[in-house]
């Protein structure tokens, strides 16, 4: 099986902005959602399920002999498999806070090939293709090049299986270090910010693969840096994430401990 990754750029692309437009009108209307708990601070909405089900059966109808996995639907891996995250930041969507995104992955062969976020509120995509460079809409952009902790802004993550003593450790030990910091609530959407300058790391205990790998290609074809997320069987069970410029990422990653 040989696979055309231009075209599944291009397709997921489009994907992405119609499914950006969908839940848009969702955020719009979001008080009339019927919202359910999967865990403690842990929410999902009709909208996360309709924005995966639109992205799901368009992929399948341009590619019928890709994988699907998504958030809320899960499905299976193969050779070729896309992953989904419908709406990454779903707490910041359902309390109208506008720094949510959608996000997708290809992942061929075990090998993370492109990744597509899309974030709706600013008309903003990101997205890139290995080995081709990233781009925020029809741009080229890159890492901020930052190389000092003393005057770097470093986003943080927190999730649910975080270790709250552990979170607190590693925040402390870079904040000592002078960085600055924000938690921004959409791992995929910080991620992209150290793709695009805006932020100069990214650190989180653990995170699903919807919720990083598109992402994170974004950052390595941007010219940064990130640990391996697929490793040790990522794609299933999820990892820790360490993103940042490339004279950042080994404080970073002592510092959090998470190197």
């Amino acid at each position: 099986m040989t696979v055309d990754l231009q075209r599944r750029l291009d397709a997921a692309s489009s994907i992405a902005r119609d499914a950006g437009e969908l839940a848009l009108d969702f955020f719009e209307r979001r008080e009339s959602l019927i919202t359910e708990t999967k865990g403690q601070q842990d929410y999902v909405s009709v909208a996360d399920r309709e924005v995966e089900a639109l992205i799901v059966r368009r992929l399948v109808e341009e590619f019928p002999d890709d994988s699907t996995l998504g958030e809320e639907g899960g499905g299976t891996t193969g050779d070729a498999v896309w992953v989904i995250d419908p709406i990454d930041g779903t707490t910041n969507f359902l309390r109208g806070i506008p720094f949510w995104c959608i996000s997708i992955a290809f992942v061929w062969r075990g090998v993370t090939e492109i990744g597509v976020v899309r974030d709706p509120t600013r008309d903003q995509l990101f997205s890139a293709l290995r080995g081709g460079g990233a781009r925020l809409n029809d741009r080229a952009i890159g890492v901020s090049g930052r190389s000092s902790l003393d005057d770097a802004l470093v986003g943080f993550g927190y999730g649910g299986r975080s270790d709250p003593a552990g979170f607190a450790e590693a925040s402390r030990r870079i904040l000592e270090r002078h960085a600055e910091f924000r938690r921004l609530g959409s791992a995929a959407l910080s991620l992209c910010y150290v793709a695009s300058g805006r932020l100069d790391g990214f650190w989180q205990a653990h995170l699903s693969a919807w919720d990083a790998l598109a992402a994170m290609v974004v950052i390595r074809e941007a010219g940064g840096r990130t640990n391996d997320f697929l490793a040790d069987g990522g794609l299933a069970r999820g990892n820790h994430v360490l993103a940042a410029t490339p004279g950042l990422f080994d404080d970073l990653a002592a510092l959090s401990g998470l190197g």
